[in-house]
């Protein structure tokens, strides 16, 4: 998530740190594994939920930065900034699932 919350910020202030890398597709196919195994159907649901709008988000960012250097971007940016609020929602429905499982365990 903080890759998603780093890249083309709505501000960024000077000292604001560089988004993380992204994982590779080894170790997304690792934690996929590992929630499938370990984790409830609903975590791994909410898991797929995140990625897929994770996706979503960067497609966004591609469509922003290639009209921000062409064109109109204005409309590519809301869009942009909406899928960053789904994949910021998705993956705190995430955390309370988790944090809600482990509390009861």
């Amino acid at each position: 998530m903080a890759r998603v919350q780093l890249i083309e910020p709505i501000i960024r202030m000077v000292g604001d740190p560089d988004p993380p890398d992204q994982i590779s597709n080894e170790e997304w196919l690792n934690l996929q594994a590992r929630v499938s195994a370990f984790g409830s159907v609903g975590v791994d649901e909410l898991v797929e939920r995140f990625r897929e709008r994770e996706r979503a988000f960067y497609a966004h960012v591609g469509a922003y930065r290639h009209l921000r250097d062409t064109g109109d971007f204005r409309d590519e940016a809301e869009k942009m900034t909406e899928a960053r609020q789904q994949a910021r929602e998705a993956f705190e429905d995430l955390r309370r699932l988790v944090r809600a499982e482990l509390a009861a365990a």
